[in-house]
């Protein structure tokens, strides 16, 4: 892998391709603006083995880029709803809300053993609107994203465009340990999730 990032349009008249650097070291993670199909925010964000998040708007003449997060360690996983951007890497999870600047919160990773090595594997996805799902090693996180002084409205979604200027707040709502190393988190209906383990053998 290297750091250049590559955006090409899969159908015709959705916009010109763009290629940017973003490091020598190799990115591991992308995430696209959920408006970007609508012309509106042309604009990505990356993160990648030099531990450094950086969102990329394109313009006429290359790409203008924002650096929103460095300096902890490689970004593994890197997801986009918007207003709300969230990243992991191997000291957790944070979440930034791209409108109003806010630095919504900050999710541990779990505590393992001092004499192991770090869990392998790291997993960030959205259940729905307001729930993300995270796992290190065979532990699995499942988070709420809230409204402050909200926290008792349950009828609509949170994480949405009516709400992108208020004070969002996370909890961790569940936390549970696998068998074996986590490969995968997806999420079925409202209450429940699949998780894929990898055999150890």
């Amino acid at each position: 892998a290297d750091g250049r990032l590559n955006v090409m349009p899969l159908e015709i008249g959705a916009g010109e391709p763009w290629v940017t650097e973003h490091s020598v070291m190799g990115i591991l993670s992308v995430a696209v603006c959920p408006e970007y199909v609508s012309g509106k925010e042309p604009t990505v964000c990356v993160g990648g083995e030099d531990g450094v998040l950086a969102r990329y708007r394109r313009r006429m003449m290359g790409a203008g880029r924002t650096v929103l997060h460095e300096g902890e360690g490689p970004i593994q996983k890197v997801i986009w709803k918007s207003p709300l951007l969230c990243w992991s890497n191997d000291l957790g999870v944070k979440i930034f809300n791209l409108i109003t600047g806010q630095r919504v919160s900050y999710i541990p990773r779990p505590a393992f053993p001092p004499n192991l090595p770090p869990p392998t594997g790291q997993h960030l996805v959205w259940a729905d609107n307001d729930h993300l799902l995270m796992s290190w090693g065979d532990v699995v996180k499942v988070g709420a994203v809230l409204v402050a002084g909200e926290e008792h409205v349950q009828n609509a979604p949170v994480v949405c465009a009516a709400n992108q200027t208020k004070n969002f707040f996370a909890k961790v709502l569940h936390e549970f340990r696998t068998v074996s190393t986590v490969g995968g988190l997806v999420p079925i209906g409202k209450r429940s999730l699949a998780v894929l383990t990898v055999d150890p053998s």
